[in-house]
């Protein structure tokens, strides 16, 4: 029930650590925030106190608030037995909604997210029918900027497709650009109109709902996210 690190060297949670166990950590809230994001959206206390944040993950649901942040920070499953213990990244961890590419002897040992080196700004946002229901979207932005441009970038989308995945072309359309409106609109656009993006109609929203709060939502995720990089 550890959680050990720092955001240079990197952080490991240990199979029986909570989501409240995370939520709580200082570490996480101030190495890693779009982490703490994430968890705090979960609005029962109950749940977090029960329910262990490997457990949450390798339910393998598209809609799921710790994954999609787990993808956005890079993170990687430890797993024991398989591959002298290769860590399996998070992004690899789904096939379908809750199939997952976990052998059934597989152990996850931790969970790992490597170190952040220089200057990274993140935002995590879903968007739900109450607060305690679950996610019908999420999205994660971590956008690692040098100079005021943006050097790399992770804009990721749950509860849209059959898996929680990277808008390649979004990102794409933000690296070695200045985070302007125009730029920020075409990112939000490029995610919403990703192949990828393929929602459902079900009990939650509908599918053209969905598709059209993607490109809302990254614009606002990535709209705060250069707020934080503006006043660093």
């Amino acid at each position: 029930r550890y959680i050990e690190g720092d955001r240079v060297g990197g952080l490991k949670i240990g199979p029986l650590a909570t989501i409240r166990d995370v939520e709580l950590s200082s570490t996480v809230r101030d190495g890693f925030p779009i982490l703490h994001q994430a968890v705090s959206k979960i609005r029962s206390v109950q749940v977090k106190t029960m329910g262990t944040i490997i457990g949450n993950v390798c339910v393998g649901t598209p809609a799921s608030d710790v994954l999609t942040a787990l993808i956005a920070l890079d993170a990687r499953l430890r797993l024991i037995g398989r591959n002298s213990g290769s860590p399996l990244p998070a992004i690899s961890l789904c096939k379908g909604p809750k199939l997952t590419h976990l052998e059934p002897t597989d152990i996850v040992e931790h969970i790992e997210i490597p170190g952040v080196q220089g200057p990274s700004y993140g935002a995590y946002i879903n968007l739900t029918r109450t607060l305690p229901d679950i996610a019908k979207l999420t999205v994660a932005v971590n956008l690692f900027m040098e100079d005021g441009v943006c050097a790399d970038a992770r804009i990721v989308v749950g509860a849209v497709a059959p898996i929680i995945f990277r808008a390649s072309a979004a990102e794409d359309s933000l690296r070695g650009r200045g985070l302007d409106h125009e730029t920020i609109d075409r990112a939000a656009v490029a995610a919403r109109d990703d192949p990828t993006t393929t929602p459902i109609d079900d009990i939650r929203s509908t599918a053209s709902y969905r598709r059209g709060m993607v490109g809302v939502l990254v614009r606002r995720a990535l709209e705060a996210a250069d707020t934080k990089a503006a006043a660093a």
